[in-house]
């Protein structure tokens, strides 16, 4: 309660250092205790809306409030949040479209600071409240949602006491006598970071407490400070804020620590909380009339840059910085608001424009004038241009204005504004341009001027904790309450848009199924074209460009609609019409089978368009081609596919395919001859059908057709005398075509096979021999009965004995044919010499080797490559022959060869000699490696030949390089015209490139004053190594204002004798000058060239010319003026 109260008296007090921010659409007040103090503004979750939360006290309790508004800046809802504490607070709300929530932080008497998740309806999801047990209170100033779902607020602790050891660490109110004697107190705040997961839970933190570094432990006094904001870059978080410095003493005013000056600080931190650099906008310990300095916002660039707004000595100061890495300031700049004594709060920086420009949200004081404003400035990427700033007057007093960019380019911003007797929040709401047209309050213009800002950036004097968290238990209750609102300056009301002046269907015609592309365009900006059903009333079908995929021809109405205003639309809607064609689709019928050569097609008949008949496949000829039902004749034999195609263009035709199957007569049937025979098996010869299938059936007598639609099928089971067999060749739907054959069975001779050996090796001969009462025999697989021949695998032959009446009966026996064994020799068959080696024999039961041996290794020590053979016997009796080869091979002579003294970070090649394969201490087997040592190495090599081996080393001498180093050692940018010194270190002499704008290209120190940026390098060798390291001086150019005077005075007294175009930036031009009758009596395109007077060498005399200049700056930008020049004499 003690530090809300004397908030709220400095700021009815005291002129504030705080921030502000934007306007248009609507300005509105909204009244809900006596002190209503803004903490953030954002666009809210549902669209059109507006979230804002704050803090409302008259005296007792304090509780925070989120209000929803809509468009026009209406309440849609609003809840106070509390808990059971005196006094709770809201300083910043957020928006978490991903998971349709918001983020609220903030801070309670109950001496911790406050952690709030709220769904789209401001109901409560978490809540979390955050203190450490060696301080008496925290409190949270802004908060982030992380990448990784978690947070990250920061704000500030007091009362904190680390150890306990006493005064020194003590940061409980200190009580002192300022310059001028009069005695002051002060609470000291110590910045905060904290990290909480996504269910805010604590995760880590940083407590940071500033000193005088001259000043003992004991006798430090020190500084009050505070984070006031927070971004997530790729690397970790990055906050800012500022703290007191000389220990608070005031050098000329009385009113105590107000008179302190500050310094601005950043601070980044890896994503586990680890200190990657912090820093301060100044040298530490500065005297107390040093320039005040703070960081009030700070955000990141679409490119990952970080982007830091604030105030030096009330001039807005707006610094870039690298986001990944370490600290490297991109550049410093200042703005100075117009009028006396003017101070400008910034509260808010952030990128617009697609990256192009960045813009702040600040308070505009002017003391003198007592005059309050918010204000919105947007300027280039580089801070040196001002793109537009407005401000917004209130009536009595400005205070803490926050707020955000919104999702139509424009700006919201919260405020307090005195008057009367509260203080109440307002809220302003503007287009991209901060303007819309306002009753009653208009925004006013003003002309920030760019300035160089402070480069220096140091660390300052600190010490850092990671203390112990309290209990993260709170209880926050939710109550409904009716704010009072009132506008300032009412909306505009609806000024029609424009109706679209070209809309297009394309295409224009379709076909059914297909779609058409409606688009609009037309004179109006900021709206959208809505696609209607009717020309007045109707159903909105939705935005163009729309598709649409009308069933029938239809006619659409297009309708301009307000961005900004959904209900501000044009007074007519501008009709355009889609054609639909309709096409009937194709039936081709169903499938036939005819037998013969002609057919009748069955399409349908189509309703829209027109059908024709054409040949896919086979052949036929169609007799009426464009009628459904027409003949065909001349079919050929198989499927003959036709195809039914309907056309109704442009559209797709429809098509449709049938299948008409042509089937000619059977061929004609022949069962064979009759057959006489003394088997009970025959085999039957009916002819083999060309066309259609054949069936063999038993007529009469016995028998089994084994394959009864194979013409050459066999019968068994033939009974003795006559059996009629019938042979039917049939292809439906045609008649099938018979014949029948009759075959008697009648008795035959007694016939037996014989063979010489049934069993024997590959390789090896037999002899089959038919024996009975035939009077001849003959065999099967060409054997001839009798002579001896050599299978080459176990085979079944056939032996046919005939009788003297041809009657033939059959018999069979089987030659089994053996394998012959796979015999085959394992060992080392490359050895050197006076080595043995032992053979070893596979594939076979028994073995016997040339050496004599009859077992199955051998070992052998030949004195030169030798030849052995084993032959292997199997389980059948059968040999095979196997030869083995063992090379005998001399030893090598390993060698390596290459340079033995290089310089660090050079290469070497060995290259190894000796043998016909090699390995390398490195691994590597090729003959020859490249390498870079770092430091002195030996390799090694081994040589193979065979199984013979030697080995060589060889030692590399490396020789450290010098390091050279530039003072500074980052890239720094100057103004064109100014000078940099560059000193090099780490070497004895050394050599400066390139030359131009160098004062020296050998010394130590050289100063560099390039006309364009330039990258300098410096060389130094040392042992005959060599070092280069290189730096880039960036060079400004300052153009200043592009003009031509309005007169000049060609009279020879050297003052304003020539009219020239100013500017320092011009690429190209094309000037002229003509007289007051059109005539060019000047003209050129040379940047540097002036018109002295003259026309065709005749001086003119005093009158009024016309000039035109068209002009290409150095940054693309194309000037057009026009203007009158006077010639006095």
């Amino acid at each position: 309660m003690k530090r809300i109260a004397q908030l709220v008296l400095v700021l009815i007090f005291a002129v504030p250092t705080t921030f502000a921010q934007t306007t248009t659409a609507f300005r509105k007040n909204y009244n809900q205790a006596m002190f209503d103090l803004p903490g953030n503004i954002v666009e809210g979750l549902t669209p059109n809306t507006y979230v804002m939360a704050g803090t409302n006290m008259t005296f007792l309790p304090i509780y925070g409030t989120v209000t929803q508004l809509n468009d026009t800046g209406g309440i849609n809802w609003s809840f106070r949040y509390s808990d059971a504490s005196i006094g709770f607070q809201l300083n910043d709300i957020k928006k978490d479209a991903g998971a349709n929530q918001y983020i609220a932080c903030g801070g309670s008497e109950s001496n911790a600071a406050v952690f709030m998740v709220l769904d789209a309806s401001g109901t409560v999801v978490i809540q979390k409240k955050f203190s450490i047990n060696e301080a008496n209170g925290a409190w949270f100033n802004r908060v982030i949602k992380a990448s990784d779902g978690g947070y990250v607020a920061v704000g500030y602790v007091t009362g904190l006491d680390p150890d306990g050891g006493g005064a020194e660490i003590d940061f409980n109110p200190i009580n002192y006598t300022d310059a001028n004697g009069d005695p002051q107190t002060e609470v000291i705040g110590s910045p905060l970071i904290v990290k909480l997961d996504a269910s805010g839970n604590h995760v880590w933190h940083k407590v940071f407490r500033y000193y005088m570094g001259a000043n003992t432990p004991a006798n430090r006094i020190y500084n009050d400070a505070s984070f006031v904001d927070v971004v997530e870059v790729s690397d970790g978080y990055v906050a800012v804020g500022s703290y007191d410095v000389n220990n608070h003493l005031s050098a000329t005013n009385s009113d105590g620590d107000d008179a302190t000056p500050t310094d601005a600080i950043i601070l980044k931190t890896t994503t586990a909380g680890v200190i990657t650099y912090h820093k301060q906008v100044d040298n530490p310990d500065s005297s107390p009339t040093q320039n005040s300095k703070y960081f009030g916002a700070v955000n990141t660039t679409s490119t990952g840059e970080i982007i830091v707004g604030g105030s030096d000595n009330g001039k807005e100061l707006i610094q870039k910085y690298a986001g990944a890495g370490g600290f490297s300031q991109t550049y410093s700049r200042l703005f100075t608001y117009p009028g006396v004594s003017s101070v400008a709060d910034i509260s808010q920086i952030y990128e617009v424009n697609g990256g192009t420009d960045i813009a702040t949200m600040s308070m505009y004081i002017q003391p003198l004038a007592f005059t309050f404003s918010n204000a919105i400035h947007r300027f280039n990427s580089t801070a040196t241009a001002t793109n537009f700033a407005k401000r917004y007057d209130f009536n009595l007093i400005s205070i803490l204005p926050r707020g955000s960019k919104t999702s139509d380019n424009g700006y919201i911003a919260m405020s307090m504004t005195a008057g009367g007797t509260n203080y109440d929040y307002h809220v302003i709401k503007t287009d991209p341009l901060g303007e819309t047209p306002l009753t009653g309050c208009p925004a006013t213009v003003f002309t920030p001027t760019a300035s160089a800002g402070p480069t220096t950036a140091s660390d300052p004097s600190f010490n850092a904790w990671s203390l112990t968290p309290g209990s993260n238990v709170i209880a926050i209750s939710r109550t409904a309450i009716s704010p009072t609102p009132s506008y300032v300056c009412t909306k505009t009301t609806c000024v029609a848009p424009l109706e679209a002046t070209t809309v297009t269907a394309t295409p224009a015609t379709i076909c059914s199924g297909q779609s058409s592309s409606i688009t609009a365009s037309g004179p109006s900006s900021g709206v959208s074209y809505q696609v209607w059903t009717a020309a007045s009333g109707g159903t909105n079908l939705g935005t163009t460009p729309l598709s649409v995929s009308p069933t029938s021809t239809t006619t659409y109405y297009i309708q301009t609609v307000s961005n900004s205003d959904g209900s501000c639309i044009s007074t007519t809607r501008v009709p355009v019409s889609v054609t639909v064609n309709q096409i009937t689709t194709a039936n081709a019928g169903s499938p036939q089978t005819v037998c013969g050569t002609t057919a009748t097609l069955a399409g349908n008949t189509p309703t829209t368009g027109t059908g024709v008949w054409t040949l896919v496949s086979g052949s036929g000829t169609i007799t009426n081609p464009s009628s459904p039902t027409s003949g065909v004749t001349s079919l050929g034999a198989g499927a003959n596919v036709f195809e039914w195609t309907i056309s109704n263009a442009p559209c797709t035709p429809s098509t449709s395919q049938v299948t008409i199957t042509s089937v000619v007569s059977p061929t004609t049937s022949n069962a064979g001859t009759n057959q006489t025979l003394c088997s009970a098996s025959a085999t039957l010869a009916g002819n083999t059908p060309t066309v259609g299938t054949g069936t063999w059936t038993l007529v009469s007598g016995s028998g089994t057709i084994t394959n009864p639609n194979s013409p050459t099928s066999t019968v068994t089971g033939l009974g003795l005398g006559a059996n009629v067999f019938e042979w039917t060749i049939a292809n439906a739907p045609c008649t099938p075509s018979t014949s029948q054959i009759t075959i008697n069975v009648t008795n035959g001779p007694s016939v037996i096979a014989n063979a010489s050996d049934t069993s024997i090796c590959l390789g090896e001969s037999v002899t089959l021999t038919g024996t009975g009462t035939a009077v001849s025999y003959s065999w099967d697989n060409g054997v001839t009965n009798g002579v001896s021949f050599v299978p080459t695998a176990t085979q079944t032959y056939t032996v046919t004995g005939l009788d003297a009446s041809s009657c033939s009966v059959q018999d069979q026996i089987t030659v089994t044919v053996n394998s012959l064994p796979s015999v085959t020799v394992s060992g080392n068959n490359n050895i050197c010499e006076g080595e043995t080696t032992i053979l070893t024999a596979s594939g076979a039961s028994s073995y016997v080797w040339n050496t004599t041996e009859g077992t199955i290794s051998i070992s052998v020590t030949p004195t030169t490559t030798t030849t052995y053979s084993v032959t292997g016997t199997n389980s059948f009796g059968c040999e095979a022959t196997a030869q083995y080869t063992v090379t005998v091979s001399a030893p090598p002579i390993a060698n390596i060869s290459g340079t033995s003294s290089i310089c660090f970070g050079e290469f070497i090649t060995l290259t190894a000699s000796g043998g016909n394969s090699y390995t390398w201490s490195t691994g590597e087997t090729s003959t020859s490696i490249t390498s870079s040592p770092n430091d002195t190495i030996i390799y090694w090599v081994t040589a193979h030949v065979g199984s013979c081996v030697d080995s060589d080393t060889f030692t590399v001498n490396v020789t450290p390089n010098p390091n050279v180093a530039i003072n500074p050692n980052t890239d720094i940018t100057i103004i064109q015209g100014e000078s940099i010194e560059l000193t090099a270190s780490g070497g004895t002499t050394y050599n400066w490139t390139p030359s131009e704008g160098l004062s020296c290209t050998s010394c130590t120190t050289t100063i560099a004053s390039p006309e364009e940026t330039t990258k300098y390098c410096v060389s130094t060798i040392q042992n005959g190594c060599v070092d280069t390291t290189c730096v880039t001086v960036n060079v400004d150019i300052v153009c200043g204002e592009l003009f031509v005077p309005t007169a000049f005075s060609p009279n020879g007294d050297g003052v304003n004798d020539c009219l020239s175009v100013y500017n320092n930036c011009i690429e190209k031009m094309d000037f002229k000058v003509f007289s007051r009758w059109g005539e060019v009596v000047f003209h050129s395109i040379d940047v540097n060239d002036c018109w002295d007077g003259s026309y065709k060498g005749t001086s003119l005399n005093t009158a009024v010319f016309v000039y035109k200049l068209e002009a290409t700056l150095l940054n693309g930008e194309e000037v057009k003026l026009k203007g009158n020049v006077s010639l006095i004499k």
